[in-house]
């Protein structure tokens, strides 16, 4: 359940008996409506609307695209607009900013105090106030080995799990103190000496790395292998985001100096993201990986599309 709270100036004297207000989600369904004077009060040329309503996944689209509209009317059956206004996230609005049709554009120009004219011009998004806010994907994460690497030829390690702890927040934002947890099964049962790993953010900049010996732990080794943990704490930098509502970042582990001999290499990214590189168009050779896991860290080449997996996320600042 959500509170949309607008406050603004009217012409209007009295709330329209007759008057009603409708939510519409992002595919223009109605998800809401009520009586106006359930509603709307007001205070001289002033006015407050006040609505409680559950969103539904029809507000949610792929992309990171979150919106939903309100349209308030004066008169009964749904006519006589009051005012109709959306509110969306910045992914969304800056698909409608930079398509060609139908232009971004509004047919009358807001003069204050309730007074609109006939004037076509662009839209020009207002920022919303309000605290941090988060969907429900916000924590739905997932995790794959890196696309079209071929290094996976030499990896040794397989990401049987892996879990992101937000250590400081509710929701997964820039800034954020992350530790990340892969734990899985391997070939080799001590971790190699001049061994390294580095995180990358979306762009493929280094954003933090250091030696595998400060990171990884082999424990309880059995007849097909061992079984390893990597932990590696860092802060979350905006370049793993994008105005698209993309989010990803990748670790990736090598067993010899100079960040060679790759022993695994995974991504980590929303939902947002995954759906993006499954369903873009992609240029050859596609979202696939060049190897099959084959489990305890023994790896077959392969040419198989992406495998995903369920990363779990804790928000410790739950």
């Amino acid at each position: 359940m959500i509170t949309v709270e607008v406050l603004g100036e009217t012409t209007m004297t009295e709330v329209p008996t007759a008057g009603s207000y409708r939510i519409y989600g992002l595919s223009g369904k109605n998800v809401a409506a009520g009586v106006l004077a359930d509603a709307l009060t007001l205070n001289g040329a002033n006015f407050i609307l006040e609505i409680s309503f559950e969103l539904t996944s029809d507000c949610i689209g792929g992309d990171g695209w979150f919106e939903f509209g309100i349209d308030v009317f004066q008169q009964k059956s749904g006519s006589d607009e009051g005012f109709c206004l959306e509110i969306a996230s910045q992914a969304y609005t800056k698909y409608e900013e930079e398509r060609n049709l139908p232009p971004f554009v509004m047919e009358c120009k807001d003069e204050g105090n309730g007074h609109f004219i006939k004037d076509v011009h662009t839209i020009h998004p207002k920022p919303i106030a309000s605290p941090q806010c988060s969907g429900p994907n916000d924590c739905d994460l997932k995790y794959f080995y890196c696309p079209r690497d071929p290094g996976c030829v030499t990896y040794t390690m397989s990401a049987e799990n892996v879990e992101v702890d937000v250590l400081d927040g509710n929701t997964i934002k820039a800034g954020d103190h992350i530790r990340l947890v892969v734990n899985g099964t391997t070939q080799i049962r001590t971790v190699p000496v001049d061994g390294s790993y580095r995180i990358y953010d979306i762009a493929g900049h280094n954003v933090v790395g250091g030696a595998l010996s400060d990171a990884m732990t082999i424990t309880s080794c059995v007849e097909e292998g061992c079984y390893f943990s990597v932990v590696v704490d860092f802060e979350l930098p905006a370049e793993a985001f994008t105005p698209q509502g993309w989010m990803e970042f990748g670790l990736d582990v090598f067993q010899k100096s100079s960040g060679s001999d790759e022993g695994f290499c995974v991504e980590i990214a929303n939902v947002a993201y995954v759906n993006y590189e499954e369903t873009h168009p992609q240029p050859p050779p596609g979202f696939d990986t060049y190897c099959r896991d084959m489990g305890w860290g023994h790896f077959q080449k392969e040419t198989i599309k992406e495998i995903i997996w369920d990363a779990k996320c804790v928000l410790e600042g739950n």
